[in-house]
């Protein structure tokens, strides 16, 4: 993780060779920085409005387009919302909102958002957030649910067969003590053709049964999406740390296996837990913590700033999770 005198050195000379004719480059350094940690420190608002006052303006818009792709606060005021008045984070708070109505958002946006609302006492707001509708199961098995099914054994065994060519083991980002492949939805199968068509078919569901009342985070739907996915392959004691999806609209996660003991357990074992951020006080409504049994077959939906976190099995048997990201392009 980059700290943030590095990550504004990186993005200055980045910002530099915009100025100086080499765009292209000079987008891809920062996009660079964004990836390694600079998405949560950097004021790539304030930078494209810099671009923009210099005489600038396509290149502020593809720096804006860079920031939304890599999950980075697009507010003017959002690394510095925590230090304000009252007065001021009113202020703030509208600022989201416009960006919100543009359909500029992101997870770290959201999570900022939250978190300028419980400082308000804006409760309601933040129940409307943490709706638990907005946390969706499907059965692809069950030709009842409406839809593409899919056939998790042949899932299983395609997965497995590339499992070798895992790019990270043992500890990745959220990951501990697991194998990931990335860009499942590109391998070459009838079987994941098929997932990914169901998954898509259910987004699509998604989409068209928000609530009435949901908030413009979800309701403003892209037009336009593309797809991150990748499985995790856990044995034991393999798990995942609590953390978000920051460049997400919807998060899927799909269950291909699991030990019969994960789906028995009296302790949640192996379990996806979905849960909430830790500022956000107990008074305030929405979902709590909210578990849920890795059973095969089945597809988990969520609003990807929601928090989640997988548990170790604790006894020996295989889980695989193919988690899915719909991704707005701006």
């Amino acid at each position: 993780m980059l700290d943030t005198a590095s990550a504004n050195l990186r993005a200055a000379n980045a910002l530099s060779r915009c100025r100086h004719g080499d765009v292209e480059g000079g987008l891809d350094a920062y996009a660079q920085v964004l990836q390694e940690g600079g998405a949560r420190v950097l004021p790539v608002a304030l930078h494209a409005r810099m671009l923009a006052s210099a005489g600038f303006p396509e290149i502020a818009e593809r720096l804006t387009l860079v920031g939304l792709r890599k999950g980075a606060d697009m507010s003017i005021y959002g690394a510095f919302g925590g230090a304000l008045g009252k007065t001021d984070l009113l202020k703030v708070i509208e600022d989201y909102r416009q960006l919100f109505a543009q359909g500029r958002i992101d997870s770290l946006m959201v999570e900022r958002y939250l978190a300028l609302l419980v400082q308000v006492g804006a409760y309601a707001e933040v129940g409307r957030i943490l709706d638990p509708a907005l946390i969706r199961r499907h059965d692809l098995t069950d030709d009842r649910d409406g839809g593409t099914v899919v056939d998790p054994v042949e899932i299983t065994r395609v997965l497995m067969e590339h499992r070798e060519s895992g790019a990270y083991r043992g500890t990745f980002q959220a990951i501990r003590n697991s194998t990931r492949i990335d860009h499942v939805d590109r391998l070459p199968h009838p079987a994941i053709a098929s997932l990914v068509r169901a998954v898509g078919e259910r987004v699509e569901r998604y989409r068209a049964d928000l609530p009435s009342d949901a908030h413009v985070i979800m309701t403003n739907v892209p037009r336009r999406f593309r797809l991150e996915s990748w499985c995790v392959i856990s044995e034991t004691d393999g798990y995942t740390v609590p953390h978000k999806h920051s460049h997400g609209w919807i998060t899927c996660v799909f269950y291909p296996t699991a030990p019969a003991e994960a789906l028995m357990s009296d302790d949640d074992q192996g379990a996806l837990c979905i849960g909430r951020y830790d500022f956000i006080p107990d008074e305030a409504p929405g979902w709590r913590t909210i578990a849920v049994a890795p059973v095969p077959g089945q597809l988990v939906m969520m609003p990807s700033y929601a928090v989640h976190w997988t548990k170790p099995m604790k006894q020996p048997g295989l889980r695989i999770a193919v988690a899915i990201d719909i991704c707005p392009e701006p």
